[in-house]
């Protein structure tokens, strides 16, 4: 007796086999969700917390892959602006220079004996600049910085979250997570 029940075709037996169809079923998710389109890079991203307790950096993305930098702290700052490109989940900066007007600052001296002596200093001097990042990975509404190299860096010198005697005591500076996250306006 001949077995009628393919018909004589080669067919699919996933109707019968519920496992195929849960592996079908998480292969299709799996693939819509690696094919996602990119994400959306423009707003405004914060870091998470102050390296050594001071310093803060923003970065604003605009749609016209420009962006505008900010770096401040303890009698230090750094502002620029500069253009961007996106490479599958890194992100490259470049910095425009912008001229700037020279500033020469001064100031006088008078010693015992009465001598005046006059100092004069160059105040073009940006000390932040030398640590601007140039490249960062993308990691869902979080950046993280990295080097030339491609290596990542999540761990800075912050404050802990946690007291320094279980429930009392100052906060204290610890190696954590660190990374710029998009403010909650922008998402």
């Amino acid at each position: 007796m001949k077995n009628n029940r393919n018909c004589g075709y080669n067919t699919l037996s996933v109707s019968r086999n519920p496992m195929s169809k849960t592996f079908l079923l998480i292969a299709i998710i799996t693939l819509t969700a690696a094919c996602k389109s990119t994400q959306i890079l423009e707003g405004t991203y914060h870091n998470n917390c102050p390296i050594i307790g001071f310093f803060g950096t923003t970065i604003k993305f605009k749609p016209d892959s420009t962006f505008e930098y900010s770096y401040a702290g303890d009698l230090m700052s750094d502002r620029a602006i500069g253009t961007y490109s996106v490479n599958g989940r890194t992100i490259e900066l470049s910095f425009i220079e912008e001229p700037q007007e020279e500033m020469i600052g001064s100031y006088t001296l008078t010693d015992s004996l009465g001598n005046v002596d006059t100092v004069y200093y160059d105040m073009n001097i940006n000390y932040a600049e030398s640590s601007r990042p140039t490249y960062f990975k993308i990691s869902g509404n979080k950046l993280y910085r990295m080097n030339e190299e491609g290596k990542t860096f999540k761990r800075e010198q912050c404050y802990s979250r946690t007291k320094r005697f279980l429930f009392w005591g100052d906060s204290y500076l610890t190696r954590r997570k660190y990374y710029l996250k998009k403010a909650e306006a922008d998402r």
